[in-house]
């Protein structure tokens, strides 16, 4: 008889009503300070100072260059793709924070925050660069551009430890 294969690796207990307001309340602070802060990088370092263009430019990833022909409306489909994503790093690293307890332990302490924030930071842009961003319509930035360089150290400062600190 051939061996039971299962797809199931990570058993997570039922999710009491206070995580779940955590890991919403994480998502939509992450959302907010995330877009905001992408907003201002572009203005800042790439002269494109478009709240509206910010956005088309996430929407790209799923329509393409058209999006930015779509006004407001490419800036909508953007806003709601980031949030997705947003919520989808958080909620992540929720299952993750509550399925290994040593990452809990560490996580609980400010230490935690300074430590495993820019780590995870690094991980979430690297990811996006070189497993999200290939399968859409957009291509990443190359390892030592300015555009990468500039990211991945938005990501360390704010992502990654906004994230831990949010679900602590």
């Amino acid at each position: 008889m051939p061996p039971v294969m299962s797809t199931s690796s990570l058993v997570l207990p039922p999710v009491r009503r206070s995580e779940l307001a955590t890991v919403i309340t994480a998502g939509s602070v992450l959302a907010v300070v995330d877009g905001f802060s992408a907003f201002a990088i572009n203005a800042l370092f790439f002269n494109q100072p478009s709240f509206v263009r910010t956005f088309q430019g996430v929407a790209a990833a799923l329509v393409g260059k058209e999006a930015f022909t779509l006004g407001v409306t490419g800036a909508l489909i953007g806003i709601a793709m980031h949030v997705a994503v947003a919520f989808a790093w958080t909620t992540l690293f929720f299952a993750l924070q509550r399925s290994w307890p040593a990452l809990r332990r560490v996580t609980a302490h400010r230490i935690g925050i300074a430590t495993i924030g820019p780590l995870l930071g690094a991980v979430i842009w690297v990811s996006m660069c070189y497993v999200v961003f290939p399968m859409t319509r957009i291509h990443h930035a190359p390892i030592a551009s300015r555009s990468f360089v500039i990211n991945l150290i938005q990501h360390i400062l704010v992502v990654g430890p906004l994230i831990v600190a949010l679900e602590r």
